[in-house]
């Protein structure tokens, strides 16, 4: 009925030893959509606090809401935590994807209210629809304080896979959903996979994208 604070420390300390970047609250894994925003925030807060200026620390878990004007008041609050970025998905509005401008607008204002950067997520799974190369990359072009985009588009496919990541690669760190995607990633020029399994076997998700990369430190 709450957070152990205790034993998340004490799992952030282990992760911690290996080259990997953290992603707290993820929706995809369940607690996403089951924290209350005073628990994401002190999940938010711990992160930080253990791995602050060691590892990357990813607030995820904003986004999926039907009411933009609740996503824009947790991202001022969640931004102020002390994570190295949020991670904001669109509004899931309900039967019909919202318009362009619409999803446009969304984004300013995101980025507009959070304290430090974003990460943009696009993935049909969670949301429901695809944002679109598009509008990705119109959104990400008009805001230099997104640093990152979480993309997983499974009938992308390899080349619109190979599409996205050369088109941003240069611009923001892009990390994709898909694990059997990992040495295309890799071989694209990707910063990473977004994938549950570090929590269980850290060391070895951290040895596989080094050695699907060369061992170059800078992705993971």
């Amino acid at each position: 009925g709450s957070v152990d604070g205790e034993a998340l420390r004490a799992h952030l300390k282990h992760l911690g030893a290996f080259d990997l970047s953290i992603y707290l609250c993820s929706q995809g894994s369940g607690e996403g959509l089951s924290l209350a925003a005073e628990e994401k925030e002190e999940v938010y807060r711990i992160g930080a606090e253990v791995l602050g200026g060691h590892r990357e620390v990813v607030g995820a878990g904003i986004g999926l809401s039907g009411d933009p004007d609740r996503t824009i008041k947790l991202v001022k609050r969640l931004s102020a935590t002390g994570v190295d970025a949020i991670q904001v998905f669109p509004p899931r509005t309900g039967a019909l994807r919202p318009a362009d401008r619409e999803i446009i607008r969304y984004y300013d204002e995101v980025v507009a209210a959070s304290a430090c950067p974003v990460v943009l997520g696009e993935n049909v799974t969670l949301v429901g629809y695809e944002l679109g190369p598009r509008v990705v990359i119109e959104v990400i072009e008009h805001h230099p304080e997104i640093v990152g985009l979480s993309y997983t588009v499974p009938l992308a496919g390899l080349a619109g896979l190979a599409d996205i990541i050369g088109r941003l690669r240069e611009r923001v760190a892009i990390r994709v959903g898909l694990l059997h995607h990992l040495v295309n990633v890799a071989a694209l020029g990707g910063a990473g996979i977004l994938c549950f399994d570090g929590n269980v076997v850290p060391g070895l998700v951290s040895e596989v994208w080094g050695a699907a990369t060369d061992g170059q430190p800078e992705q993971r």
